[in-house]
């Protein structure tokens, strides 16, 4: 069975770098490309549609790029050593995501939706527990 939590080496880390610093640029881009069109015209919607949300979702995924990059740079791992974000965001963006993917699935009818995306909503909530025990075991494998 693959190990995804093991360590990587350096050149899959320089690799995850540059995407992130090149995502966290992107979204940064954009974002300001949305604040100015939303200034210019002095509005912050379009045909009736909310283009402050997105500019929201644009922002914060520019922030999150931008946060997991340096995380990255300076070699910070989360407490448990094993994972370079928190659980504690990990879970967060499951929760957001579950009301997200419930939202959508209530407005369009699309009860299986939910059924879909359960097992990885179940996976990013739980993510804490799993990686204590993960680490709980490793510890006592040492001492063996």
């Amino acid at each position: 069975m693959v190990d995804y939590l093991s360590p990587v080496g350096r050149c899959w880390r320089t690799a995850g770098l540059v995407a992130l610093l090149l995502a966290a640029f992107l979204f940064a881009f954009v974002t300001v490309i949305l604040a100015v069109g939303m200034a210019s015209r002095g509005s912050i919607t379009y045909e009736g549609k909310p283009l402050w949300a997105g500019l929201i979702l644009v922002a914060a995924m520019a922030i999150t790029s931008g946060w997991l990059a340096v995380r990255l740079w300076n070699d910070t791992v989360s407490e448990t050593g094993m994972t370079l974000m928190p659980p504690w965001f990990i879970q967060l963006f499951g929760i957001v995501l579950g009301v997200g993917i419930l939202i959508v699935a209530v407005l369009k009818r699309e009860p299986v939706l939910v059924l879909e995306m359960a097992g990885i909503l179940i996976a990013m909530i739980t993510i804490n527990g799993r990686l204590k025990r993960r680490a709980a075991n490793a510890e006592q494998q040492a001492e063996d």
